[in-house]
């Protein structure tokens, strides 16, 4: 709990930064009536105040059946928020730069008469970043929240049985069942993984953003996944957020078990599947006992036909190649989710979305089956991964 009220304090003093930096920009560097910037510094107030009563409201459940719109319009809010701001800043750098190095490639007879060169420039791109920002806000709302992408991956392994030709591995990752995501769209993803038909369902992390207290019935629909051999969870960074060892027990009592840097050996016919799976990245920061090990899923086991490693974060795979895993499945990224983020990413992920080979092991990144925070998505739509075998 205590950790919850710190995220707040500090979100509320980051975005109140920046919606200072914007309420500056957008009312007092134009020209509008006193009125009128009194009006705009309360609804910034009021945006500002969105978020977080809605990380509040979701947390002491408060109007539960009015939560999600309410969680719904805080969330586009802030996502609508994180945008502009990237603009905003991008065209104070810019005309900064216009202004030291290039204001001589405008003459005053290019500019309407009563206007500075600054109120000219200010008068178009504020306006014009206002509108893009709010096109670009609906488009990604749209896409995260149409129906989910199902990519079909092929991964090339030799001397494959025919048995392993046969196998079909559904992955979800990232859903972030939480204040926006609830027990309606688990209904309709469980369906959607069901009708693909899957013998092995492996959920790659971060389920939730919330304690089982408050997330228990939205969860509840993933009891009835079915598999010819079984659905497998591994603990994403959001667990540790949302009581870790209460979600495993929960996730156990729902027929879903949980890898905690163990394998298990999967038959099918005269064909062994080695499945492991390991903990979060970094959940050894949290708890202790659960620092990731890779190494320790190997510990004993049999020879098997194929080696397959969750693993929540991508960066698993540079300890997991060395192990001789075949393939490793992952989420984490989001695929940056939404603009700038789905730039940005490169700069943190060496691998973001899609398919790598890392040395001699595979590696597939899903980009999320749901969303975190702002429902919003931009070239990025939601995925559930079908992965299949190939001779190769």
């Amino acid at each position: 709990m205590i950790q919850f009220w710190v995220f707040i304090i500090m979100l509320s003093i980051v975005t109140g930064c920046g919606y200072y930096y914007l309420g500056i920009k957008f009312l007092h560097r134009v020209e509008i009536s006193h009125s009128y910037t009194i009006l705009g510094w309360l609804t910034i107030i009021f945006l500002w105040v969105l978020t977080p009563s809605a990380y509040i409201i979701s947390l002491l459940d408060l109007i539960r059946e009015k939560s999600k719109t309410f969680s719904l319009l805080a969330f586009i809010n802030f996502g609508f928020f994180t945008i502009l701001l990237f603009f905003s800043v991008a065209s104070d750098l810019f005309l900064y730069i216009y202004n030291k190095f290039f204001t001589s490639n405008l003459s005053e007879t290019q500019i309407p008469l009563g206007e500075s060169r600054k109120d000219f420039l200010l008068n178009f791109i504020n306006p014009s970043i206002l509108g893009f920002s709010s096109l670009l806000t609906g488009y990604g709302y749209v896409e995260a929240t149409k129906d989910w992408t199902v990519e079909n991956v092929k991964i090339k392994i030799s001397n494959l049985s025919e048995e392993l030709k046969s196998i079909k591995i559904i992955q979800i990752s990232d859903i972030h069942v939480g204040p926006t995501i609830k027990r309606d769209t688990i209904e309709r993803l469980v369906k959607r993984v069901n009708d693909l038909n899957p013998d092995i369902i492996a959920i790659t992390g971060d389920l939730v953003d919330g304690s089982v207290l408050q997330l228990r019935e939205d969860v509840a629909p993933l009891k009835d996944l079915k598999s010819k051999l079984g659905t497998f969870f591994v603990t994403g960074n959001h667990e540790y957020y949302s009581g870790a060892i209460s979600w495993i027990k929960e996730l156990n009592n729902l027929g879903i078990k949980t890898l905690l840097n163990e394998s298990l050996v999967l038959k099918l016919n005269n064909t062994k599947i080695l499945l492991s799976g390991v903990t979060d990245y970094k959940a050894g920061k949290i708890i202790p006992e659960h620092e990731t090990n890779p190494e320790a899923c190997l510990l004993n086991q049999p020879q098997c036909d194929i080696k397959i490693l969750l693993a929540h974060q991508p960066k698993s795979i540079f300890r997991a190649s060395k192990l001789g895993f075949d393939l490793q499945l992952s989420g984490h990224t989001h695929g940056g989710q939404y603009f700038p983020g789905n730039i940005l990413i490169y700069l943190f992920q060496e691998y973001v979305t899609g398919l790598y080979k890392h040395e001699n092991t595979w590696l597939y990144v899903n980009r999320g089956t749901g969303y975190w925070g702002p429902p919003i998505r931009t070239a990025n739509s939601p995925e559930i991964s079908s992965i299949t075998f190939v001779e190769g």
